[in-house]
């Protein structure tokens, strides 16, 4: 696993990641997608270990960023970020 290679400080905070994505699952049902970008931008801020890199809402088959979630799309959330 690449948490090998983290601190134990590193380590400590690594959850936040897993939280965050778990929030925006649970948050998509009653936000919009920038809402939830917002949202997730918000969580990793807090931790001033972390510099997000990238997150993105995307069409979980084609990966295309999409703007609006629709009932006919299954979506994923991506994260890229820096410890």
């Amino acid at each position: 696993s690449r948490n090998v290679r983290l601190t134990e400080k590193e380590r400590s905070i690594a959850p936040l990641i897993y939280k965050t994505l778990s929030a925006v699952k649970e948050k998509a049902h009653t936000l919009s997608v920038t809402e939830l970008k917002s949202f997730a931008e918000k969580q990793i801020a807090t931790e001033p270990l972390m510099q997000l890199e990238y997150f993105e809402i995307e069409n979980a088959e084609t990966l295309e960023i999409i703007t609006e979630l629709k009932s006919n799309t299954t979506a994923v959330a991506c994260i890229a970020l820096k410890l």
